[in-house]
């Protein structure tokens, strides 16, 4: 799994896409091609598709009443 935190100030190019910082490129081509993207309190969260699917399983054996 790659790991990497960051804060930086983006801008949206004229078609609305952001440019990632050259720093995290390379840790996303390793993710492979298919990733999952959250949006949380104005941050993106990034997941590597199966790493998406491990956290749904985790998630979904929790009990919702404790």
């Amino acid at each position: 799994m790659n790991s990497f935190l960051g804060t930086y100030n983006i801008s949206l190019d004229d078609k609305g896409r952001l440019n990632v910082p050259a720093k995290f490129r390379g840790a996303l081509e390793q993710s492979g091609p298919q990733l999952v993207v959250c949006v949380m309190d104005n941050y993106l969260v990034v997941f590597p598709q199966n790493e998406w699917a491990e956290n749904e399983t985790k998630l979904s054996e929790l009990n919702a009443f404790d």
